[in-house]
């Protein structure tokens, strides 16, 4: 049998290892942060790449000291069922946000895709139809929906929000609620 003073300390030694990985990570990040204005990672839409990163280590670590703490017997009832709780909240909630960036980066991929495309085609014909930049829907609501501020305040995290308390309310129709609701702001958001 190994001694309660013997759990603590194997408990706080690997939880130091998580918080110093955490760190070498962290050290990465910011190098990348620091560079961000560089003509190759501005379209690569560096701020979401950072908030899927940081989203990454934050739920590493409480997911993984939570556990270190539930199974080391070191905490008592009430503070394991508090840890399972913010374990369980994390687990639930990580998912969701990690495919928010993933679909948020991909959005803004696509429509910088669409709109060069649209322009490049146009070129010549700008000159000689004066109606072409009214009937190029790209360039028409590059400032809405190519705007990274607008679809995040006004799409992403309001159908995340609204997601995760569907979530916690009704946990077994997450699939469910996630699409219908990501599915039915983007149709109320954009303006026609």
């Amino acid at each position: 049998m190994v001694s309660k003073a013997t759990k603590q300390g194997i408990c706080y030694f690997e939880i130091g290892l998580f918080i110093l990985f955490a760190l070498c990570v962290s050290v990465k990040l910011f190098q990348y942060w620091l560079v961000r204005h560089a003509v190759a990672l501005t379209k690569r839409y560096w701020e979401v790449v950072v908030i899927l990163n940081v989203v990454i280590i934050v739920y590493l670590l409480v997911e993984k000291i939570c556990g270190i703490l539930e199974y080391s017997d070191v905490l008592d009832d009430k503070n394991l069922s508090l840890t399972l709780h913010i374990r369980s909240f994390v687990f639930v909630s990580t998912p969701k946000l990690v495919v928010f960036c993933f679909l948020c980066r991909a959005w803004h991929l696509y429509y910088d895709i669409q709109f060069a495309l649209s322009s490049e085609s146009g070129k010549w014909t700008q000159y000689i139809d004066k109606m072409y930049q009214v009937k190029n829907w790209f360039y028409m609501h590059k400032q809405w929906y190519g705007s990274l501020h607008w679809s995040l305040t006004r799409v992403f995290i309001p159908v995340y929000v609204i997601s995760q308390i569907v979530t916690t309310l009704w946990w077994h129709f997450t699939l469910f609620f996630f699409f219908f609701f990501f599915f039915f702001f983007l149709l109320i958001t954009f303006k026609p």
